[in-house]
C-alpha cells in the first residue's frame, strides 16, 4: 500500500474534531393557575441544545459541531450552591450524550419552583470538561 493510500485509509474512518460549545443562560416559564409551569433545558443527541418551557422546546443553538458526534461526549450537571429543587434531571454523574439529557424545574399551584445548574461537557473517554454553562430555571404559577 502507497504511503498516500494508508494515509488516507487511517483518515477516512475517524471523526472529524468537534467543537464543543455551552452559553449561560436562564429559562422563565409562567403559567396561570391552575396550570403547571415548567422550565428547563435539554442536551439532546441531535447534538443541539434546547429550552423547555411549559412542555414545548425551542432549539437554542448546537452544543456539538458536526451534531453527528454527539454520542462521542458526556455530559455531567450539578446544583449551584445547592440553590433551587430540580423536578427532573440526573445529577452529579456523568452521562452519555448519545441520549438525549434534561433537567427541569415543575411548579404547581401559585409560587415560584427554581434551580441553578452547571452543566459539563466532556469526551466520553474522559478529561478535560470542554465546555460548561450555568442555566437558571424558573417556573412560576400566578394566579
Amino acid at each position: 500500500m502507497s504511503g498516500i493510500l494508508a494515509m488516507i485509509t487511517m483518515t477516512a474512518g475517524a471523526s472529524s474534531p468537534s467543537t464543543i460549545t455551552l452559553n449561560n443562560a436562564g429559562v422563565y416559564a409562567v403559567a396561570v393557575a391552575p396550570a403547571t409551569a415548567e422550565a428547563g433545558v435539554t442536551v439532546d443527541s441531535d447534538g443541539f441544545f434546547y429550552f423547555i418551557e411549559n412542555g414545548s422546546s425551542t432549539q437554542l443553538f448546537q452544543w456539538c459541531n458536526p451534531a453527528g458526534n454527539a454520542a462521542q461526549y458526556e455530559s455531567y450537571a450539578t446544583l449551584v450552591d445547592n440553590f433551587g429543587i430540580l423536578t427532573a434531571g440526573t445529577l452529579d454523574t456523568w452521562q452519555s450524550l448519545g441520549t438525549d439529557r434534561s433537567w427541569t424545574v415543575t411548579r404547581s399551584g401559585v409560587g415560584i419552583g427554581y434551580a441553578t445548574i452547571t452543566i459539563g461537557i466532556r469526551a466520553i473517554a474522559g478529561g478535560d470538561i470542554l465546555a460548561s454553562g450555568t442555566y437558571e430555571l424558573n417556573a412560576s404559577v400566578e394566579s
